[in-house]
């Protein structure tokens, strides 16, 4: 990540200059805090970095500022003439100041997943929002060198090096022409081993570990232009769904961090509702492997810190009156060195009707001294939505005003989620199954598919919901299963019910022929076998109803026999 290119530099400060449109694929944070950038170093003084937000925000309501401490935030010795003969080089060792002894690079956040296998050969993400300053020209130099503008912005980088083939900077022969498909905590893309918008030649793919293996690296750069610091494209497509929305961090991180930037993080969290906390990959020759492990993460928050930020209540079925899960108890702690006071906190959000907070120790007015926390609880209980569809998935937020000395901190967020279960009763008339069946607890929200099974010699009848017919595909044989999806949504209480009726397949054979008729004239003349309760009933055709199906009650006669044989000729059908 040290030391971004000229090339790049200068291409994005140029599209800067242009006023270049913000990216459809711009980076997905919530928010930022005007410059400057204010700090208190390690002498006690206060640093101003005029022109740099003073934090991001994501969108579970993480702040986090400049991290500008030796550890956790991993700054790195700078020699005296290094990026040129005026530069004074930086000392982390020293306490820092602007633009003497500073970083010449920096982070908000920073992340990489380390190398992780994925079959024989191994994948890398790293994703920072990071700080550089560019001079005039658009090149990254020293802090202190004429004409530069401190610049934030987003890399997301992808690595895949083919180990082991010999190489020398080539794809292997079976990749060329094929896809790679990776997955990080904000989104998907699919694109081309080959495309040049990707993995340039000569600059995306180059020789890696003395010729043995080919390292391919997708980088894309997201530029922050002021005023606003909307994102601005400064290095091709970026190529997911979503750009980075969220901060990840370490479960274990120290207070005020997001990691204790030396452990590796062997787990993490923060990714939004419904996203996975792993990166993944399918390669273009069908190898996939993944990553739930950061080797680096690091970042320093700002304002308050929320834990759990992100709250999954599990799933809960819809019922009257509602079921509600156990309280969660949420933590909000101060990590400002100055007091904070807190404003009114909130529901908010898409389903926030189906969570219940209390404020606890957290109510309106309450000031947390630096270090200080309280806690509010919140619980989670599923509602029928009014109209139809239900969703499955309820999300809503808690948001967490407050104020330092009179200015406000970024509006902290507790992300909500759970997951509502629907109750449907799912039934079969007589000569027949249903599956799923019985009293069924469903989570998705979309169309559900059912197995109708008829005995031998009968057929699906009717399938319905809430007593309405259903329409659905009638197999090529009589006999065989319908296999039915509900053309309508999932909501709690429905019910789903399926019928059956005599076939006209008499022997049970799977197939209408003469073998059916022949079998109901033994029946009629009580030659020579007793037949069985199954036989009376599956015989019993007439009369037929409005729609033209069997709808007879009793012993079989000799119609019957008549509508079975007309039945086996095709003469009618059913």
């Amino acid at each position: 990540m040290k030391r971004m290119s000229r090339t790049i530099s200068t291409l994005a400060l140029l599209l800067m200059s242009l006023g270049a449109a913000p990216s459809a694929n711009a980076v997905g944070l919530l928010g930022f805090g005007p410059p400057p950038a204010t700090f208190t170093n390690s002498a006690g003084a206060v640093v101003t970095v005029p022109g740099l937000p003073a934090w991001f925000q994501d969108q579970n309501g993480v702040a986090v500022q400049p991290c500008l401490e030796v550890e956790p935030c991993g700054l790195g010795l700078r020699a005296p003439g290094e990026l040129g003969a005026l530069d004074p080089g930086f000392n982390p060792a020293l306490p820092l100041t602007f633009p003497g002894n500073f970083p010449d690079e920096a982070f908000y956040f920073n992340v990489d997943t380390g190398d992780f296998q994925v079959g024989p050969f191994t994948a890398n993400f790293g994703i920072a929002q990071e700080i550089v300053f560019p001079d005039a020209d658009g090149t990254p130099t020293f802090p202190s060198a004429p004409g530069v503008v401190p610049t934030p912005f987003q890399r997301m980088r992808f690595t895949y090096t083919y180990v082991g083939l010999a190489g020398a900077g080539f794809l292997p022969p079976a990749a060329v022409g094929g896809n790679f498909t990776i997955s990080t905590p904000w989104g998907e893309a699919t694109f081309s081993a080959t495309d040049p918008a990707m993995f340039r030649p000569g600059i995306g793919c180059g020789t890696a570990f003395q010729t043995h293996d080919t390292k391919c690296v997708l980088t894309r750069d997201l530029f922050s232009v002021p005023p606003d610091f909307v994102p601005a494209l400064g290095n091709g497509t970026v190529p997911f769904d979503n750009a980075m929305s969220t901060f990840l961090q370490d479960p274990a991180a120290p207070p005020g961090f997001l990691s204790d930037g030396l452990t590796p993080a062997l787990t993490f969290t923060g990714a939004p509702p419904g996203r996975l906390n792993r990166f993944s990959v399918t390669d273009p020759m069908g190898n996939t492997g993944s990553t739930t492990q950061l080797r680096v993460v690091f970042g320093k928050k700002f304002g308050m810190e929320v834990k759990p930020v992100v709250n999954d209540f599990g799933s809960l079925p819809v019922t009257t009156p509602v079921t509600t899960s156990p309280a969660k108890t949420i933590t909000v702690a101060n990590i400002n060195p100055t007091p904070l006071t807190l404003g009114t906190l909130a529901l908010a959000g898409t389903n926030l009707a189906d969570f219940t907070m209390a404020a606890g120790t957290c109510s309106a007015g309450v000031v947390l001294q630096p270090a200080a926390t309280c806690t509010f609880t919140v619980t989670f209980a599923p509602k029928p939505l009014a109209p139809a569809p239900e969703v499955a998935l309820r999300t809503a937020m808690v948001t967490i005003p407050g104020t330092f000395a009179g200015v406000a901190a970024p509006v902290a967020r507790a992300v909500l989620s759970g997951t509502a279960q629907f109750t449907m009763g799912i039934s079969a008339g007589a000569n027949g199954i249903i599956s799923p069946a019985g009293a069924a607890i469903m989570v998705n929200a979309g169309p559900t598919q059912f197995t109708v099974t008829p005995n031998a010699m009968f057929q699906v009848k009717d399938i319905t919901i809430n007593g309405t017919p259903a329409t659905f595909t009638k197999p090529a044989k009589p006999g065989d299963p319908v296999v039915f999806s509900s053309l309508v949504l999932n909501t709690s209480g429905t019910t789903i019910n399926a019928t059956f009726m005599p076939s006209g397949d008499l022997d049970g054979n799977g197939n209408l022929d003469i073998g059916d008729a022949l079998k109901a004239s033994r029946i009629l003349l009580g030659l020579p076998s007793a037949p069985t309760a199954a036989d009376l009933v599956a015989m019993k055709v007439t009369p037929l109803d409005a729609a033209g199906r069997p709808n007879g009650t009793g012993a079989p006669d000799l119609n019957d026999l008549v509508l079975i044989l007309r039945r086996v000729l095709g003469i009618v059908t059913w």
